[in-house]
């Protein structure tokens, strides 16, 4: 039997992708969030006590504790999610990968989809349909939900790497991921992973590469490429991301050809055919 939770009514006010208070249906505010990221809850402030929250390394959370550091809630989840132990009375909708639990529908809300963690499936299409995942519109995560997350609820990635140790600055802020690990992945190397970093702190978010190339000794972009296509690419998958956004950070970290590949965007630091730049904007357009 699932342990039980404790909830309320609510509605939720999001800043972009986050929450940012509950409230009821009068307008009274029933709590307030701090997150230090997409689902990354920091603290909850409810009813004058504040809660912290601990997470493991695909964002669940494991826990809430008080202000002292004692142990106020805790979690326990199967692979796919489902609640198999639980302690505590606190009100708290973050849980499994630190997405939001529906208390009317015992579902997971991903954005995009809900995900239902007993069957653990998503019960909708995927969106992006072939863009995303593949031919199965409704699985999770690759089906491979102890490596992967899907916070968009159309794209699985791998969880953010930790901040790097020192001051908090842009650097901290966004980065990069494979879809894949490499070698499956056209790793990034030299002057692509130079373009892929200056990505993160531009766009200060984490994005999914799906293929990248240093002018490789074969040439190819990705394994199984084109042999002779010898350029400087990265491949960026679009779930989740602001296109206008992207392609005027990467008009700022110096690509010279940008072309919507369908499942992904192919960006390159060096012009197309025929010096073309393709989708590439205008520095005029990036100033609005």
């Amino acid at each position: 039997m699932e342990a039980t939770r404790h909830f309320n009514p609510a509605n939720y006010l999001y800043d972009g992708m986050n929450v940012l208070e509950e409230v009821d249906n009068s307008g009274n505010v029933l709590a307030r969030y701090t997150e230090g990221g997409m689902d990354e809850p920091f603290a909850e402030l409810r009813s004058g006590t504040t809660s912290y929250y601990e997470q493991d390394g695909i964002d669940s959370v494991t826990s809430l504790t008080n202000s002292a550091g004692a142990l106020a809630n805790s979690y326990t989840f199967d692979s796919f999610g489902k609640l198999t132990a639980f302690t505590g009375t606190l009100i708290n909708p973050f849980q499994y990968t630190g997405r939001e639990f529906d208390s009317e529908t015992g579902l997971h809300f991903y954005r995009a989809r809900y995900y239902d963690q007993t069957m653990g499936r998503l019960l909708s299409e995927d969106p992006l349909e072939f863009a995303g995942d593949g031919p199965n519109f409704y699985a999770y995560t690759l089906n491979n939900p102890v490596n992967y997350v899907d916070p968009m609820g159309t794209s699985s990635q791998g969880p953010p790497p930790p901040p790097t140790p020192g001051p908090p600055g842009p650097a901290q802020l966004g980065g990069f991921i494979y879809n894949y690990p490499p070698p499956r992945t056209g790793p990034l190397g030299g002057a692509a992973l130079a373009f892929a970093n200056c990505m993160g702190n531009c766009l200060a978010r984490y994005f999914v590469v799906t293929g990248g190339s240093e002018c490789t000794p074969d040439g190819r972009h990705v394994p199984g490429g084109v042999i002779g296509s010898r350029h400087q690419a990265v491949d960026i998958r679009p779930a989740g991301q602001d296109q206008h956004q992207v392609f005027c950070c990467a008009l700022n970290c110096g690509a010279q050809y940008i072309q919507n590949e369908g499942d992904h965007w192919h960006i390159q630091l060096t012009p197309g055919r025929n010096g073309g730049h393709g989708l590439l904007p205008k520095p005029c357009d990036c100033n609005k």
